[in-house]
């Protein structure tokens, strides 16, 4: 036996750190599992679930601490330099992406939009790039608006699994096109059935950014 181990052959309680169960419970879920619990941790790690609590206290802290742990992978401020629209559609789209590379955290995060201080900042980051073009209260209507627009396009990619390709899209457009008695929507059909890709995104961010600015 060790100062690590005990006679259980499990880890001690005091050689457990926090961000070492987070990182646990991260590589579960990029593995696949789709119902990470405290158990399911302590046993990834070679601890007992009672050694958890000191650190994570319930599954809730867990997923708390999971989520913000994926926001931490956005980027930091910008430089404060160049065109702030651009700026507020390059963070959209990271933000984005991050989202799209971790798909099993969408859902996660949709329960628990604000799960610690990784998303705290990220919302300063919006702020303070949107603070370039707007007051405070039109930048805040922005940042929502925004991340409506950020977890809604990640959540209808990665149920799909992927963005639409070519043939997708010219699918759609057919199918849209032989419904009858909606023109209006026929005549969008090639925009709509584009819903998802990454340039539909962008052009959405910034026309909602474009808008928000004319009525500044």
């Amino acid at each position: 036996m060790d100062m690590v181990t005990s006679t259980t052959g499990r880890r001690r309680r005091n050689s457990l750190r926090r961000d070492e169960i987070v990182d646990a419970a991260f590589e579960l879920f990029e593995e696949g599992a789709t119902d990470v619990s405290l158990r399911s941790v302590a046993a990834r790690i070679g601890a007992s679930p009672m050694g958890l609590y000191a650190h994570i206290a319930t599954k809730a802290d867990l997923l708390d601490a999971v989520a913000d742990r994926v926001l931490a992978e956005l980027p930091g401020p910008d430089d404060g330099t160049g065109d702030w629209i651009d700026a507020g559609v390059d963070r959209a789209a990271a933000h984005l992406a991050v989202l799209t590379a971790h798909a099993w955290a969408v859902p996660v995060l949709l329960a628990r939009p604000n799960p610690g201080p990784a998303a705290a900042m990220a919302g300063e980051h919006y702020l303070r790039t949107f603070a370039r073009g707007l007051d405070p209260h039109t930048a805040a209507v922005a940042f929502t608006a925004t991340l409506a627009v950020v977890y809604g396009t990640a959540a209808f990619t990665t149920a799909a699994g992927h963005s639409p390709d070519a043939q997708e899209r010219d699918e759609v457009v057919g199918r849209i096109r032989d419904v009858e008695g909606l023109p209006h929507t026929a005549a969008a059909a090639e925009t709509l059935a584009d819903y998802g890709s990454e340039e539909q995104f962008r052009r959405s961010v910034r026309a909602l950014l474009t808008g928000l600015t004319a009525t500044h």
